[in-house]
């Protein structure tokens, strides 16, 4: 049985007041999966040189009260910008000690190169949360004939949740019986509500990767605000991944995908366009 982490006290207090304004009968935009849920996306992208995270967490309304009031540093109740912004890499950093991801039964590290925090609006008048984290991996030697690549999310096992993993090739083939190639809730921002009863529960795949196959090509739709980091990784190259609610794909490849039009990646760029506010750098470690 999942446990809820509760607080103590007057946070315990302001918990149960938060709670009974979601009960009431005038709460009309609950989340669809449940206030308590923290829910989970997942896309996989492999090419023939890398594998690219588009990693996704939707917390509702109950866990986002929780963690605001961590995120609140300076105490005065609410969650500033600056607060936000100081607090997006460090949480997608602590996402990733609980992502494993193996390529021949070797784990690697995954490198963080994008970030974003947002908090779309809830219900009763409390918010929702969500974070975007980009992570890339160099396969060192390539792909070679082929391997085998593991993927494990074990973050927050202990809450009920909406759990998926979606699989793409860029010019890679990908060989599996069990795996998503189209996200059915649109990373998160569109459940289907034929499955609201019986969400994806996917938290491990294992495929085997294999050149061969057509490079993918997406046409992608950014909301303001925008919610994501774009930054260069440490060969130099320029990789940017979005993070706003929807994703609009060409009709060839409606998959979910991970590369956003590279004009946001260019700091010039950046202060000039209303879709790219907010984008900020983290830096390669």
């Amino acid at each position: 049985m999942p446990r809820l982490h509760l607080p103590s006290g007057a946070r315990l207090a302001a918990l149960v007041a938060a709670t009974a304004a979601l009960l009431a009968p005038t709460a009309a935009l609950a989340h669809p999966l449940g206030n308590f849920t923290i829910n989970h996306y997942a896309g996989i992208r492999v090419a023939p040189g890398e594998i690219q995270l588009d990693v996704v967490l939707d917390r509702a309304e109950i866990p986002t009260f929780e963690e605001r009031r961590r995120l609140d540093a300076d105490g005065d109740g609410a969650v500033s910008e600056k607060e936000a912004a100081s607090a997006r890499e460090s949480e997608c950093r602590t996402v990733a000690a609980s992502l494993e991801l193996t390529v021949d039964g070797e784990r690697l590290e995954l490198g963080l190169i994008a970030a974003g925090l947002s908090f779309p609006p809830g219900s009763s008048g409390l918010s929702t949360m969500r974070l975007v984290c980009g992570f890339v991996v160099t396969l060192t030697g390539g792909l070679g004939a082929g391997r085998t690549i593991t993927f494990a999310d074990r973050s927050f096992q202990d809450r009920l949740g909406w759990r998926e993993i979606v699989l793409e090739g860029d010019a890679v083939a990908i060989e599996s019986q069990e795996t998503l190639s189209v996200s059915p809730s649109r990373r998160l921002t569109d459940y289907p509500e034929e499955m609201l009863a019986s969400p994806l529960a996917m938290t491990e795949v294992s495929f085997r990767a294999v050149p061969g196959g057509p490079p993918r090509a997406t046409r992608i739709s950014i909301e303001a605000p925008i919610a994501t980091i774009a930054s260069a990784a440490a060969s130099g190259t320029q990789r940017t991944m979005a993070s706003a609610g929807r994703m609009s794909l060409a009709a060839t490849t409606r998959t979910a995908r991970v590369t956003i039009p590279s004009v946001c990646a260019t700091v010039t760029a950046m202060p000039r366009l209303a879709a790219c506010r907010g984008v900020a750098r983290v830096p390669t470690r």
